[in-house]
């Protein structure tokens, strides 16, 4: 996925003839064509900007240090309650019941899964992309 500055706005679409709805990288306002019927020309019902400016890539990178910290105290925990896993089939399955808990913890908060998923799944892109871009640089 190129992530040029200009491409730094996540597109929401909803295709006017299937009703399928998908997000995308690009420039503001970009029209995108559906990739579940083909219709052309769908524009964005919504544009945000995923980009930073100079102030934020410093705060963010001293974030990102402090985030990578927890999270590798939390991979600890997590290994050190289910062991070590032996392969990618035992890392999946214990992710999978750690995902599990997580969504009966929230029912039982009367937490919204989209909630909490959506954004999360947005920053996860974000975040893959701006990694993927900084990897090419190197």
């Amino acid at each position: 996925m190129d992530t040029s500055p200009q491409d730094r706005y996540l597109n929401r679409y909803t295709c006017p003839r299937c009703l399928s709805d998908w997000s995308d990288f690009g420039d503001a306002t970009l029209e995108d064509n559906c990739p579940n019927c083909g219709c052309k020309n769908v524009e964005p019902w919504s544009s945000e900007w995923k980009g930073e400016t100079a102030l934020e890539a410093l705060r963010n990178s001293r974030l990102n240090l402090e985030r990578a910290a927890r999270a590798e105290v939390a991979l600890d925990a997590f290994f050190a309650h289910v062991g070590e896993p032996r392969d990618t089939d035992d890392l999946h399955d214990d992710i999978t019941d750690l995902m599990t808990n997580l969504l009966h913890l929230m029912d039982r908060e009367g937490i919204d899964h989209d909630e909490v998923i959506r954004p999360a799944r947005a920053h996860h892109e974000v975040e893959k992309a701006l990694e993927e871009e900084s990897n090419g640089k190197n």
